[in-house]
């Protein structure tokens, strides 16, 4: 809703949101994993190019090298907005609830092992260089989607507004790709076998997000909450419980405190990221 509002002010947010909620509505029909994940191609595609425009924009923009220069020179720290920021930056590493999906639709399940590895080191390296290139030209002005900041200072960039709409484009890609998953869990669990009590469930599943885009307009909001409270428990401590209880038997006793301790210390992170959502710095 942010980037149309941006590219397009005169329509409000919440119209915005229920717009892309129907455009997004077809893909969330479907279980097909193979068409999903060709589509999230873009996705991938999408955040390579972001930093390539970010590095191009912060070294070529006049805006950004002349008038805002000395305004961008200095940041400030501020150590009560550390609980906050759990949970945003957690939120990048929630993907464990596509991996069972991701591992079934594999025809050579003997890769998964690399596959994981190779995807979380390439997420763990574009998120750090955009964090750093982010901060070192926007500082204290970053805003909720550095697509923002770029947008602001080079609107009229062909890039930038390229970025923008590839940002926009994006969760048509990959919202039914991360709901898939749960949508199969609750129709298993619940017995859907109709057709017409699947198309329900996939419609008011799809509806939720929408309205919880509206009624929490913040994006940072949503992220810091998704990353403190879902993410923590899915990628980090529910991982972890499930690893103990099938193997904690036959490993050794020192690795077995290393897992209980991070579980402890998952619990505390997600404790205070979750309660720094409701009382924000």
């Amino acid at each position: 809703g942010d980037h149309l509002v941006a590219v397009i002010p005169s329509v409000r947010r919440d119209v915005w949101c229920a717009i892309a909620t129907l455009v997004v509505l077809p893909t969330c029909m479907t279980s097909q994993l193979s068409i999903l994940s060709n589509l999230s191609i873009i996705g991938v595609l999408t955040t390579v190019f972001l930093l390539f425009v970010l590095v191009e924009t912060g070294l070529t923009d006049p805006d950004i090298h002349i008038s805002t220069a000395h305004f961008y020179a200095v940041g400030s720290m501020s150590t009560s907005g550390i609980p906050y920021s759990i949970g945003l930056q957690m939120v990048g590493f929630a993907g464990h609830a596509v991996f069972p999906s991701i591992y079934d639709s594999l025809e050579d399940k003997k890769s998964y092992p690399k596959i994981i590895n190779v995807v979380y080191v390439f997420c763990t390296a574009i998120y750090i260089s955009m964090a750093f290139l982010g901060y070192l030209i926007f500082v204290d002005e970053t805003k909720e989607e550095i697509t923002l900041n770029l947008y602001d200072v080079a609107p009229d960039n062909f890039l930038v507004r390229l970025t923008v709409w590839l940002i926009i484009i994006n969760p048509i890609t990959k919202f039914a790709l991360t709901l898939n998953p749960l949508v199969n869990i609750v129709e298993g669990y619940a017995g859907f076998k109709g057709r017409q009590a699947k198309i329900l469930l996939r419609t008011v599943s799809c509806a939720l997000p929408c309205l919880l885009a509206i009624v929490l307009p913040s994006f940072a909001v949503i992220c810091a909450f998704v990353g403190a409270f879902c993410s923590f428990i899915v990628s980090g401590i529910f991982p972890i419980m499930c690893y103990l209880k099938i193997y904690g038997h036959s490993i050794s006793r020192p690795w077995y405190m290393v897992n209980v301790a991070l579980i402890v210390v998952n619990t505390i992170m997600c404790v205070l990221g979750t309660g720094a959502v409701f009382v924000p710095p």
